[in-house]
Parts: C-alpha cells; structure tokens; sequence
C-alpha cells in the first residue's frame, strides 16, 4: 500500500496539495492528491505497452507497436506524464536497470520506425544513427525535406530546358517562382544531387 501524499503509480514522487474538493478524482481541499499530474494510470507501464504490440509474428519478423505515432512515423507512449518512444520504452522494459548511458540512443537495426522487437534495437551515439541513416538512403532530400519549394519534375524541367534551351537563371527563377541563387545551385548540382546521380 503505497502511502497517501505519494503518488498512487509507484513511482515516489510527491503529490500536491489539492486547492479544492473534486469528487471525480476524489480531492479534498487541503489533502494530498492521489496522483502526480500525468501519472494516473491503474496499469503498470510493461501492461500498457505490450498490449499494443502484436507479438504473434514470426521469430525474425518486426513486432510493430500499434499505438500513438509522431510526426516522424515512430511509437509514443506516455511515461509518467512524458511522452517516450516507444522504442526506448521497449529497450528500458527489456534492459531493467540498466539505465541508457548519457550520449547514447537507441537505433533500429530493421529501420521499421515502429518497430519495437528488443533484438532489433541497439545502442549508439547520434553520429551513428545519422550515419545509419545516410548509408541506407532514409535521410529526407528533394521532396520529401519539408522546405523543399520546387518538386523533382520541376528540377529536371529547369535542368532541360537551361541545357537545351540556354534560358539564363534569372528567366528560369522567374518561370518556377524561385530565387536566382536557388536556379543556379540547381544547374551547378549544388542541391538535388540526388538527382543528378540518377541522370549519370
């Protein structure tokens, strides 16, 4: 039985002292709450997340976490009132004790984002996964960067017609609705290289 003034989850932090009853959560004025703000859950962290995870796959195959997805196509789960990877959640639940060492992440070696199989995970430092991330391709470029004004029709378009047509930088900016210094970085395959390496 975990004392009243602690928070009701297990995990030792003290709670505050309610400003007024709410008999929904079951305040009273001048007491101490049942739980920390976030913390609320009547199930433990390993029940929450392995229920959203399909472990019925083959011995090799990723286990998918089939819950929240953030904006970058990876698992979330709340912690204690954080929101946490659902990866990291995975390596903490199938490391206990072993805290993540200062400077390290945890890597997919599968690169499915929502992958969270403890055997396809590892350890390494930032460069390393955006080392990873290069030598597999995943890193975004041409369209798919957010800040990306021209599509790739577009730059084949203003490659072509600079090549075949001689039309100068400043008549093509002016055709795609772009800079000059955007034109010209484009025909000198300053950016879009990726392009450029397919043409080749």
């Amino acid at each position: 039985m975990i004392p009243l003034g602690l928070c009701q989850c297990g995990c030792g932090q003290p709670t505050a002292i309610a400003k007024k009853p709410n008999r929904r959560y079951g305040h009273l004025k001048g007491k101490p709450v049942r739980w920390v703000n976030g913390h609320n859950t009547s199930r433990p962290l390993a029940d929450r997340f392995w229920k959203k995870v399909d472990l019925s796959v083959g011995l090799d195959a990723c286990c998918l976490f089939s819950g929240s997805i953030d904006s970058g196509g990876y698992g979330q789960i709340s912690v204690n009132g954080r929101t946490v990877g659902a990866h990291v959640v995975s390596w903490d639940l199938s490391h206990p004790g072993e805290p993540i060492p200062p400077g390290q992440w945890v890597l997919h070696r599968c690169d499915v984002r929502v992958c969270v199989r403890p055997d396809h995970l590892f350890l390494g430092p930032p460069p390393a996964n955006v080392a990873d991330m290069v030598a597999k391709g995943r890193q975004a470029h041409g369209e798919r960067q957010g800040s990306a004004k021209l599509t790739e029709a577009q730059v084949r378009e203003i490659r072509r017609v600079h090549a075949e047509e001689g039309l100068g930088y400043h008549r093509l900016a002016s055709r795609f609705s772009v800079g000059k210094t955007t034109v010209r970085a484009i025909i000198l395959g300053r950016t879009w290289k990726h392009l450029a390496a397919k043409a080749t």
